[in-house]
């Protein structure tokens, strides 16, 4: 569910980040200052945003995959939390879009340690090609520590619904913060990411043989093998940038995907990508 908390306190995003996953940004969800680390108060996200390039940030598909994106979350003091996510990808040829329902937890220590448990499922409609892994079902668990501005993080992924498989992704990050920008509740900061993602490869036959069917018609001349193995798979370069002022929070992250040697024998190449998301938070009282 990277797509509605955020596992870098910069996603992913879901977001998002780290979207981990891809850092907030990616995902799209900044928590605002009031309602990070001990989440004393409960609070309510509403979220909006556009990407050029709604892939997964794992793998470096071939072709672009524009969205609108859209998602509405409550975290209550308790550390539990509830999200719905929306995405359409208006460039296909026939109404395309897809939804995640979820739930987790989550809980801080010391404003160092965070652990974050979740359960979204998911519902995908329209071009199969825009649909990515085929799973009805997302299981996730992560962990991060923040010693001083970095964070380093793990995140854990079981897509179930299709053919399992499972994603492991180890990030590191650093906070530049700039605070009374130019108000007193304005802040700006700058979270350069690095992300090496790990996992199975069940995933590749399906989603290969569907982009070489249609951008080359017919079954491709060569085959694409899954691997049993657990194995490196993608390096992800991020750059999410958060200004937020009172409420509002505005994010622009851009990304860059370099994938492993097995995904380049399976006729993947680098991609790239940039989301742009405006964040609302709505916070309650004790």
């Amino acid at each position: 569910m990277k797509s509605i908390h955020s596992a870098t306190r910069a996603t992913r995003a879901p977001a998002i980040l780290a979207i981990l996953m891809l850092p907030l940004a990616l995902s799209g969800q900044v928590l605002p200052d009031s309602a990070a680390g001990l989440r004393q108060p409960s609070f309510m996200l509403v979220n909006a945003g556009y990407t050029n390039n709604r892939a997964n940030p794992r793998i470096a598909n071939a072709f672009m995959r524009p969205a609108l994106l859209s998602s509405l979350s409550f975290y209550s003091s308790k550390g539990l939390y509830a999200a719905a996510d929306y995405y359409n990808y208006f460039s296909a040829t026939q109404s395309t879009w897809e939804g995640e329902i979820g739930f987790g937890y989550t809980k801080t220590w010391k404003e160092q340690f965070d652990l974050d448990v979740s359960y979204g499922f998911r519902h995908f409609s329209g071009d199969s090609i825009f649909e990515g892994i085929n799973y009805r079902h997302d299981v996730e668990f992560s962990g991060a520590w923040r010693p001083k501005n970095f964070t380093l993080s793990i995140d854990n992924s079981l897509l179930l619904g299709g053919r399992p498989n499972y994603f492991l992704d180890l990030s590191l990050s650093y906070d530049f913060s700039f605070d009374g920008l130019p108000s007193p509740t304005g802040s700006l900061v700058i979270s350069p990411t690095v992300t090496a993602s790990f996992g199975t490869t069940y995933w590749i036959p399906g989603m290969a043989g569907r982009i070489w069917e249609r951008k080359h018609g017919g079954m491709p001349p060569f085959p694409f093998q899954p691997k049993r193995d657990f194995e490196y798979q993608n390096l992800s370069l991020i750059l999410p940038v958060q200004y937020s002022l009172g409420s509002f929070t505005l994010s622009v992250a851009g990304y860059h995907a370099i994938p492993s040697r097995t995904l380049r024998e399976q006729q993947w190449t680098s991609q790239s990508g940039f989301l742009v998301t405006l964040n609302y938070a709505l916070i309650f009282s004790k």
